[in-house]
């Protein structure tokens, strides 16, 4: 598992270098929340219990297309490569992410919830303009 976060998202990418026959590629995270004993989110790159599309916040199910989008790529030799992009600033997606595969298990890879100043949201132009500090992208890989 490799992860890379970016200022609102972080793009987490599984890679399967040689998968078993009829193993699917599962994604473990706390959409699903603890009390709910399926804990995956992602088979292949199909939500397991996909949020309805409302505008009204939901929990308990993937927000799949609205806060988390992933993407499936199958190369020729086999290899299987799931690319997600995670939204830092939905609660829901805050934890620890793993990929599973014919029983195995990646290291885990926490995502950390992206918080907002509320003066900034408030009222932005009553204050001076400051230049905001940029961070670089912290960058993990997993074996």
């Amino acid at each position: 598992m490799k992860a890379n976060h970016g200022p609102n998202f972080t793009q987490i990418s599984c890679r399967i270098n040689r998968p078993k026959p009829n193993a699917e590629v599962y994604l473990t995270c706390p959409a699903l929340g603890e009390s709910i004993t399926h804990e995956n989110c992602y088979q292949g790159c199909q939500p397991t219990n996909p949020c309805t599309h409302s505008t009204q916040y939901q929990s308990g199910c993937v927000p799949h297309d609205q806060t988390v989008f992933c993407q499936k790529i199958e190369f020729p030799n086999g290899t299987v490569v799931l690319n997600l992009n995670v939204d830092r600033t939905d609660k829901r997606l805050a934890g620890l992410w793993s990929c599973t595969h014919a029983g195995l298990e990646s290291t885990k890879f926490e995502i950390e919830l992206k918080s907002y100043s509320i003066l900034n949201e408030i009222d932005p132009l009553s204050k001076p303009v400051v230049k905001q500090e940029e961070h670089e992208s912290d960058t993990s890989e997993f074996n």
